[in-house]
């Protein structure tokens, strides 16, 4: 009966969650403003049926723009940035990609909202302050994610949804009676599903990783 019981005080974890969350969707707009006009092969995983009728996953290969990646990804899921200034320079900045054919920090930023320019600039000045604290601290230049453009998207939008989807679970658990003439079937049958969707994530993302760690 306490398998699904719901802890009252719940303010660490939730701060921790708006943490990761805020870092995740940091992450998205550090992706869009340093390499969304770079074309790039991504996995797309499609459903198909083999020459015995059966229904298999097929991996197939295609070249998208980073910006029209993320979007795609992220109108598919329809997920929108919870952040309200993150939501408001992601969607500036996907349109700025779809008018303007070529792209530079630079401009962006002349063109920038002053309300937004703050933010951005402290995204691209963390961003150099990694790379430099990484060849400091290695005496090597680092390994820059201009080299794995692709596994860096595609990591990050997996480790999204994974975080949204969870939260989604949460969510069913905290929703399931522990009275014993309570009807759980069909939230039980609905968090099965979201753990068989955590699942492909983790397939997925192990997938993505061992590509670039051989």
């Amino acid at each position: 009966q306490k398998a699904f019981e719901v802890v009252k005080n719940e303010t660490p974890i939730q701060i921790q969650k708006i943490d990761i969350l805020y870092g995740l969707e940091r992450k998205i707009i550090e992706i869009l403003l340093l390499y969304g006009n770079k074309t790039e092969e991504f996995e797309d995983v499609l459903l198909k049926t083999n020459e015995a009728g059966e229904i298999e996953n097929v991996i197939e290969k295609k070249e998208y723009k980073v910006f029209q990646r993320i979007y795609l990804s992220l109108q598919e899921d329809e997920v929108e940035l919870a952040n309200p200034l993150f939501r408001d320079v992601y969607n500036d900045l996907i349109d700025y990609f779809n008018q303007n054919e070529n792209f530079s920090i630079e401009q962006y930023l002349m063109h920038l909202h002053p309300d937004f320019a703050q933010e951005v600039t402290d995204i691209l000045m963390a961003d150099e302050k990694l790379v430099l604290h990484n060849w400091e601290g290695q005496n090597i230049f680092p390994k820059t994610k201009d080299q794995t453009i692709s596994q860096y998207v595609s990591e990050t939008i997996l480790t999204l949804r994974w975080y949204l989807v969870d939260g989604i679970i949460e969510e069913i658990k905290s929703s399931i009676s522990s009275e014993p003439d309570s009807d759980n079937i069909e939230l039980l049958s609905m968090a099965m599903d979201y753990y068989k969707l955590i699942n492909s994530f983790s397939k997925k993302l192990g997938r993505v990783m061992s590509r670039y760690n051989n």
